[in-house]
């Protein structure tokens, strides 16, 4: 078998000596031969063993084999079908046996030939190669996951050719559906922290590779609904804080006051739903806050005083379970206390008396006498005096004494508290200011 490629270098810019005859128009015919050196170019072979290999959904990787030794470089094109039509679509240096052909369409079938040139002198075309670009894979298994302040997504990464991955939302399954944002090449996860409350939102992601974009996911829905709870100072709520509702579920509340202290209301919403110590939300569909507050667990001590003294504090005196409530009694001037009723039983004729630890509520009553005095008159045996013996008197009044001898007789002498008043037929005292003796001679 001939070496056409031997034969081709064995013939490369070999020199030929050509004789050229000059003729002179004169008696004499000279003949001058002059050595002159011409080359020929060597056919071009062509390029053999091409072979395409898709590399990406949007990368085809071609190779070959240079049959050249004189070539200026290569031509590469390409085309829809095998038939063509063909286009160059880049011009190589000389010994080039490879080409990354990017930017091209995922799952679409190329052909390619290549064909050397030396100026404008070409090669025959290579054999034809054609392969199909890789398919994008489409990211599966998306979920949204309402939390309390956003929507988390995650999805299962497919493809090692993206470049980012795209993720759409909408408020129905069907959209329409925006661009929500990108993250990069392997991400899987992303969080939607601009999703409003009680607002269902529906998802899709897909990846791109800078020239092609996958199918989209399944699409995946979520809808945050919370409840809210919280209890002022004296009791708790439970469950307590911001809580994650599944749509359509129920949740139950506890509200529990602390010793001493009671529930004082609960509002749902803002409006209130009483001093109740349960509270269950059903079917929920939106969100909602509870809020329970509480008051100091009291008790009433109803304290009365009577005329002629007065009790403080008086009147209906809220205490705080397990406080202590002291009360003072005071009689008004020229009275005393009679006695203090605590809840119907005599405390006695105390003038303070303290309630302590106070778990139900009480009564206390005062009541006052005025103080009085008594005055002792004595007669002897000669006469009378009248009234005679103890003689009570109210403090501040006034009361007279008369005194008559006996026939044959006249009164010697009056002594009030051991002090002489003369032989006075009567005596008075007045504004008595404490207990008096009075004693009268005959």
């Amino acid at each position: 078998m001939r070496d056409l490629h031997a034969e081709q270098k064995s013939v490369k810019n070999r020199t030929h000596r050509i004789l050229f005859p000059i003729i002179f128009c004169s008696a004499f015919l000279i003949s001058i031969a002059f050595p002159i050196s011409v080359s020929w170019a060597a056919a071009l072979n062509a390029p053999s063993n091409l072979i395409a290999t898709a590399a990406s959904p949007s990368q085809i990787n071609l190779s070959w084999k240079d049959n050249s030794t004189n070539e200026t470089g290569f031509s590469l094109e390409r085309a829809p079908a095998s038939g063509g039509p063909y286009s160059v679509i880049k011009t190589l240096g000389a010994n080039v046996t490879s080409y990354s052909d990017t930017g091209r369409t995922q799952d679409t079938t190329y052909y390619y030939r290549v064909r050397a040139y030396s100026g404008t002198t070409y090669s025959k075309y290579s054999t034809v190669a054609s392969t199909t670009t890789l398919t994008l894979a489409v990211p599966t298994s998306l979920t949204a996951t309402a939390a309390p302040t956003q929507i988390n997504l995650s999805w299962t990464d497919n493809t090692a050719y993206e470049t980012r991955y795209d993720i759409e939302r909408g408020t129905s399954s069907s959209g329409p559906f925006s661009a929500l944002n990108s993250v990069g090449a392997n991400v899987t996860t992303y969080q939607d922290t601009s999703a409003a409350k009680d607002a269902t939102y529906y998802y899709r992601v897909r990846a791109y590779d800078g020239t092609n974009y996958s199918a989209y996911s399944n699409v995946a829905n979520a809808t945050i609904i919370t409840i809210t709870a919280s209890a002022g100072t004296g009791g708790t709520i439970s469950p307590a804080g911001t809580l994650l509702i599944t749509k359509g579920a129920s949740q139950t509340f506890t509200i529990t006051p602390s010793t001493g202290y009671r529930v004082a209301d609960v509002k749902v919403d803002g409006s209130s739903v009483g001093a109740v110590i349960s509270y269950t939300f059903t079917d929920v569909t939106a969100s909602h806050i509870i809020a329970a507050t509480f008051a100091s667990t009291t008790f009433t001590i109803t304290a009365t005083a009577n005329l002629n003294g007065t009790i403080t504090p008086s009147g209906a005196v809220v205490v705080n379970q397990g406080s202590n409530q002291a009360f003072t009694i005071t009689p008004n001037a020229g009275y005393h206390v009679a006695d203090v009723l605590v809840d119907g039983v005599s405390a006695g004729a105390v003038t303070t008396y303290t309630f302590t630890n106070v778990m139900a509520n009480h009564a206390i009553t005062a009541s006052f006498d005025i103080n009085t005095y008594t005055i002792t008159a004595i007669a002897d045996a000669s006469g009378t005096i009248a009234p005679p013996g103890a003689v009570v008197i109210n403090q501040g009044g006034t009361q007279t004494f008369t005194i008559t001898p006996n026939t044959g007789y006249h009164v010697t002498d009056v002594m009030v508290d051991g002090v002489s008043v003369g032989a006075v037929a009567t005596y008075t005292f007045t504004n008595c200011p404490n207990d008096q003796f009075m004693i009268t001679r005959i």
